[in-house]
């Protein structure tokens, strides 16, 4: 399948389900597509429903839950604000939307919603669901302490980036040095490289920043701790 046939099989399984769960943080949230399977009522909460779609589909485990979601290195950041809502051009149909609320959590998150395309999410945060929301009015209802924070792509485009070198590697000649998911310094950081670790080359440098392969993941490194070898 192509990255956008996936995409649209994601959302379709999971709107399947809208309205036929009842909310759960127990042992039954497992059991997303009903108990038994295909039966109503099913059960689930809002990151248990996601994962369960993306078992299903493409037979990755994204994490059990928000925290460990966030956490994995499976998935690529695309969209990360500090203010209210994403930033729609950067989303995919099938991404995953992160919102604050779990101070115990990785980062603070403690809510997934699945963008679904057309200015809509979808997720399960109580009562029965998953339920259909027009995302900038579900945005805007969380604006405070539970605001929407970042997505994640689980889904790479058809013509994702280059893993094998094709435009030479990066070479870290600083002590320490953040990766992070975008060319700049308030986007989130997916980790850190050392001096002397070498990384593939995806593209041209942005703004002092070299876009480079991490983990799988499209993401980059300040050009001043960093230097190009063909």
């Amino acid at each position: 399948m192509t990255a956008q046939e996936t995409r649209s099989r994601i959302v379709a399984l999971y709107k399947s389900r809208q309205r036929k769960n009842r909310y759960t943080q127990g042992a039954n949230r497992g059991y997303f597509f009903g108990k038994p399977e295909g039966m109503n009522p099913g059960y689930s909460d809002c990151s248990s429903s996601v994962r369960a779609v993306y078992k299903r589909v493409l037979g990755v485990d994204i994490g059990s839950n928000t925290d460990a979601q966030v956490r994995s290195k499976r998935g690529t950041v695309v969209d990360t604000t500090t203010g209210l809502y994403p930033n729609e051009a950067n989303l995919r149909p099938g991404d995953t939307l992160y919102f604050k609320g779990n101070n115990s959590h990785t980062e603070g998150v403690g809510h997934v919603e699945l963008y679904i395309g057309n200015g809509q999410c979808a997720g399960h945060g109580s009562g029965t669901g998953p339920k259909v929301h027009n995302l900038r009015n579900y945005c805007r209802r969380r604006r405070r302490s539970k605001r929407y924070y970042k997505a994640i792509r689980w889904i790479p485009d058809d013509d994702a980036i280059p893993t094998t070198g094709q435009q030479g590697t990066v070479v870290i000649t600083g002590g320490s040095v953040w990766i992070r998911s975008g060319p700049g310094k308030k986007t989130a950081k997916l980790g850190v490289v050392h001096k002397g670790d070498v990384l593939n080359r995806t593209g041209a440098d942005t703004d002092g920043w070299r876009a480079v392969n991490y983990e799988g993941q499209a993401a980059f490194v300040s050009a001043r701790y960093s230097a190009i070898k063909q």
